[in-house]
C-alpha cells in the first residue's frame, strides 16, 4: 500500500469462517495483502480456535489481545492470555503455536499482524500437513498426497448449504443481529454452514449460478428459499417458469438434500413492488413442487400471514428483522436434521 489509511474497524466487512470442529473466526481484514504485511482483527467464539496448531517458515506474526482470554499452546506448553498481551511468533519451529477461547462466555478478540511474503510455507505438526501459501499458490500435502485443509484434524463436517435471494443473503443484518446462516451455524455447530444467497436473484438467475454456488460444496443439505423476486414488476417471472425453475434446482441438488421455503408475506403498506397475491400463488406453486418431487417443504407463506403481527418480523415490510429470523430458524433446522441424522 501506497497512501496513508485511516478507518474504523466497524467499516470494514466481517467474514464468518466455520470449516470445521473446533475452529470457528469473525475476521475483518484491515489491512489486505498488498505490501509488507497484513492487519487482521480476528473475533473467536468461546471454545473455538480460528486455526490449528502450525508455525511459518517464513512470514512472522504478532498477536495484540484486545479483549477476552485465550489458552495459548506453544512448544513450551500452554499458558493464558489476556487483553494487553503482545504475542511474537518467529518464522521457525520454536513459533509454533495455537490459541483457543478458554472463556465460556466471552469471545476473544485479537489483531494479528503478518509478514506478507511472496511465498510462505507453513508445518501442522498433529497433522502431518505443509501448507505452501502466497499470492498465487495455496495448497496443502502430506508426506504422501495432497491433503485438504483440515485433514487429520477431526471427522468431516457436514455442509450446510443456504440458497436465496436477499433474505438469505448477508450474515448480519446492519442492526448487528445475526441472519439466517450464522443462527442455522449457532444450531449446528458439527456442520459447515455457506451463504449462497443473492440480493435480488429470481430462481432464473439462481439456477444460473446454482453449480458454482451450490454443487460446488458438495452439500449434504439444501435450503431453498426463492420467489419473493419472481413475483416482482422489475424481475417478474411467470408461474410455469417459477416452478419449471425450482423443478430443476431440486432435480440437480438431489430431493432428498432440500428443505424448500415458499415465499413469505409482505407488508402491503409500504411499496414493495409485490402484491400478496401473487405471493400466495407463488408460495402454492412452490408447495405442489414439493409434493410432487417429494422434498421437505416449510410452507411459510400461511404460517406467516396466520399471524395478525406478521409485519411486527419485518425489518422494512419484505426483508426479516432478528424477530423474523427467530421465527424461521427453529422451522429449518427441525428439517435440516431430519436430513442430516
Amino acid at each position: 500500500m501506497d497512501k496513508p489509511l485511516h478507518l474504523h474497524s466497524a467499516e470494514v466487512p466481517q467474514k464468518h469462517e466455520h470449516g470445521h470442529c473446533g475452529y470457528e473466526s469473525f475476521r475483518r481484514k484491515l489491512l489486505p495483502r498488498g505490501g509488507d504485511f497484513t492487519v487482521t482483527q480476528y473475533e473467536i467464539p468461546p471454545g473455538k480456535a480460528a486455526f490449528p496448531y502450525h508455525y511459518h517458515l517464513k512470514n512472522e506474526e504478532c498477536f495484540y489481545i484486545l479483549s477476552g482470554k485465550g489458552l495459548l499452546r506453544t512448544p513450551q506448553g500452554e499458558r493464558e492470555v489476556n487483553a494487553g498481551d503482545f504475542l511474537f511468533f518467529p518464522a521457525n519451529e520454536s513459533g509454533a503455536h495455537k490459541l483457543t477461547n478458554c472463556s465460556e462466555t466471552e469471545n476473544l478478540v485479537y489483531l494479528d499482524f503478518d509478514r506478507a511474503n511472496d511465498l510462505d510455507v507453513c508445518i501442522y505438526p498433529d497433522s502431518d500437513k505443509i501448507g505452501i501459501w502466497g499470492r498465487d499458490c495455496n495448497k496443502l500435502y502430506s508426506t504422501k498426497q495432497a491433503l485438504s485443509y483440515y485433514e487429520g484434524e477431526a471427522k468431516p463436517m457436514k455442509t450446510i448449504v443456504c440458497f436465496g435471494d436477499s433474505i438469505t443473503a448477508q450474515d448480519f443484518s446492519p442492526d448487528g443481529s445475526p441472519r439466517l446462516t450464522v443462527l442455522l451455524q449457532r444450531a449446528f455447530p458439527d456442520c459447515s454452514v455457506h451463504n449462497a444467497g443473492i440480493s435480488g436473484d429470481n430462481t432464473r438467475d439462481a439456477l444460473a449460478r446454482l453449480a458454482a454456488d451450490v454443487l460446488a460444496h458438495a452439500p449434504d443439505a439444501v435450503t431453498v428459499f426463492l420467489g419473493t423476486n419472481d413475483t416482482a414488476e422489475h424481475n417478474r417471472l411467470t408461474l410455469a417458469e417459477y416452478e419449471t425453475n425450482l423443478r430443476e434446482i431440486i432435480a440437480q441438488i438431489g430431493t432428498a438434500k432440500i428443505v424448500l421455503i415458499t415465499p413469505a408475506p409482505i407488508d402491503e403498506s409500504l411499496p414493495h413492488n409485490r402484491l400478496n397475491a401473487d405471493l400466495t400463488q407463488f408460495a402454492a406453486a412452490a408447495g405442489r413442487v414439493a409434493a410432487q418431487t417429494g422434498c421437505r417443504c416449510i410452507d411459510l407463506y400461511p404460517l406467516m400471514a396466520a399471524r395478525t403481527d406478521y409485519p411486527a418480523l419485518l425489518s422494512d415490510g419484505l426483508h426479516f428483522n432478528a424477530a423474523g429470523y427467530e421465527f424461521l430458524v427453529p422451522l429449518v433446522a427441525a428439517e435440516l436434521r431430519e436430513i442430516l441424522r
